[in-house]
């Protein structure tokens, strides 16, 4: 019989987080057993049994199907989303309140022009040179 559905342990992960995949419900026929696969059922075989431990590296489609002897049982799948690792883009440019030229002693604040970060993310200021000495300020602007 085939089985009501498909599951996953963990969905939206990081890439090479391990996911174990499940069949929930249906019953398997004499001498059948239960086949993995992704791109397509019946497509690239990546394991049997009604559990499976998976890696993956992208968003995948995972399909599975009780195979026996006699005949095959219709498919059932489950996506396993994968989040990005890293969204990030550099600024395009950094702009400075007092122009160009910034005299010894006064004062100007330096804002970042375009950019993103992934979530959690924050623009750091260095003194010193980019990732070197101590962090100056975090945010989008240095004063």
């Amino acid at each position: 019989m085939v089985a009501s559905s498909a599951g996953a342990s963990a969905d939206n992960i990081a890439p090479g987080t391990p996911v174990t995949l499940n069949v929930n419900g249906g019953t398997l026929g004499t001498g059948a057993s239960w086949k993995w696969y992704t791109t397509s059922c019946g497509g690239t075989s990546i394991g049997s049994g009604s559990s499976l431990i998976v890696t993956p590296q992208i968003t995948t489609t995972y399909f599975v199907r009780a195979e026996g002897v006699c005949n095959s049982t219709a498919c059932v799948s489950v996506t396993v989303t994968l989040i990005p690792s890293v969204i990030c883009q550099a600024p395009t440019s950094v702009n400075s309140s007092a122009g160009v030229t910034v005299c010894s002693g006064t004062s100007t604040t330096l804002s970042l022009v375009g950019g993103i970060l992934p979530t959690g993310g924050v623009w750091r200021w260095y003194k010193g040179g980019c990732g070197l000495g101590t962090v100056q300020v975090q945010g989008p602007e240095f004063r």
